[in-house]
């Protein structure tokens, strides 16, 4: 009864909310990134994933009357491939930084690539495909969500040329404790915002950006 109720609660608050402005759905880079071909991948390497104990669309969790928790996944539309209105979450960070990269220029490629796949088979997977890289480890994201919410997160975010080789590699982790219930959009909305937010500063990060510049030089070279 109380998942139910606040199920209704959710969606009722949706149904009347704003809808997020398309420039904050996905990231922006500051800089051009070149006109050539970038490979995608965001693997998952959050621990309740790879035990079993959360499904692979998992975003975090809200919570009902009483403070007793849920999860629901983000819904997606139907395509033509089929009827399954849920994508891991890996997935859809990617086409957040997929829609950031043609932005900026480039054309993105997706990869995907299975979830604890560490990074020198990560590697190996992308080095097949002979384009630069922009690859993200994702070693923890959730968020917390009742009266306020919380959203703790920890990225490695790895920029690689064409020749496979590691133009920069750092990592980006911190928690937002207390963050107010957004009194404009959805909390799926509210969280894309975030997210977005997060993703522009760490594409945007010195180590991240030079990389990509020198990236940019490679391409042009190229």
């Amino acid at each position: 009864m109380v998942r139910f109720f606040s199920l209704f609660l959710l969606f009722a608050l949706s149904a009347c909310a704003s809808p997020l402005p398309e420039e904050a759905r996905f990231p922006h880079f500051t800089d051009p990134i070149g006109d050539k071909e970038i490979s995608i991948a965001i693997v998952d390497h959050r621990t309740f994933i790879l035990n079993g104990d959360k499904e692979p669309w998992f975003e975090g969790i809200f919570r009902g009357e009483f403070g007793i928790p849920f999860s629901h996944a983000r819904p997606v539309p139907d395509t033509a491939q089929g009827t399954d209105k849920t994508q891991p979450f890996a997935l859809y960070l990617s086409k957040m930084i997929k829609e950031a990269v043609e932005e900026a220029g480039a054309k993105g490629e997706i990869i995907e690539i299975a979830a604890g796949t560490n990074l020198e088979e990560t590697r190996n997977i992308l080095a097949t495909e002979k384009n630069p890289a922009l690859l993200g480890i994702m070693r923890h994201s959730r968020f917390d969500s009742g009266f306020s919410a919380d959203y703790r997160y920890d990225f490695q975010f790895v920029v690689l040329d064409s020749e496979n080789n590691i133009l920069a590699d750092k990592t980006f982790a911190a928690w937002d404790e207390t963050i107010p219930l957004s009194d404009k959009y959805n909390l799926f909305d509210m969280f894309t915002e975030i997210y977005s937010q997060k993703l522009t500063l760490m594409l945007n990060d010195p180590e991240i950006s030079n990389a990509l510049k020198n990236l940019q030089i490679s391409l042009t070279d190229g």
